[in-house]
């Protein structure tokens, strides 16, 4: 094997040595310290949150303190009053208009014997006498031409002793509204 040459050679060698502050260990140590602070930022803006949310707190149960009593429940117990009647009073029928309202459609030969109205369905009932057919059709056509009784209709219609007509007409106000 001639030509090779299996001899370490004994010169110098070049040994690449790099400087321990180089540029990564710069930005690995100016990346943590924004890290850092970053973390004590948040850190110090939880403490004093949690202060801030005590203190309120704090606040609250002293005035919770003020807000209990014979007074306060009055005033609940008035608010909870005047709650249930303005519901109310949006399902309600005012009953003199209403009535009102009948007296005008009545013609003069039919006579009203009763009149029953009913709060939570909203149906009326009107009996009442006449002496003649023709006058309950123009009673029934009276009341139609209103609205509110758009749906009247006869219910029930006899003879009574004495030769007249008595009848019972229903409707319901609250559909007609």
């Amino acid at each position: 094997m001639a030509g090779i040459n299996l001899s370490q050679s004994t010169g110098e060698r070049h040994v690449d040595r790099r400087k321990f502050f180089d540029k990564g260990i710069i930005f690995s140590g100016i990346l943590l310290f924004i890290v850092l602070v970053a973390y004590g930022a948040v850190y110090f803006f939880s403490m004093k949150t949690d202060q801030e949310i005590a203190t309120v707190q704090a606040q609250i149960d002293a005035s919770g303190v003020d807000l209990k009593g014979e007074k306060i429940d009055r005033i609940l117990a008035f608010d909870t009053r005047i709650s249930a009647i303005t519901t109310n009073t949006e399902n309600q029928i005012d009953t003199s208009t209403t009535l009102t309202e009948m007296e005008k459609a009545i013609l003069p030969n039919v006579r009203l014997t009763s009149y029953e109205y009913d709060h939570q369905s909203g149906d009326v009932i009107i009996s009442g006498v006449t002496n003649d057919f023709k006058y309950l059709a123009q009673q029934i056509i009276s009341f139609k031409s209103n609205p509110k009784y758009s749906d009247m209709y006869v219910d029930s219609i006899s003879n009574a002793k004495s030769g007249d007509l008595t009848f019972v007409l229903k409707s319901n106000i609250l559909l007609n509204k």
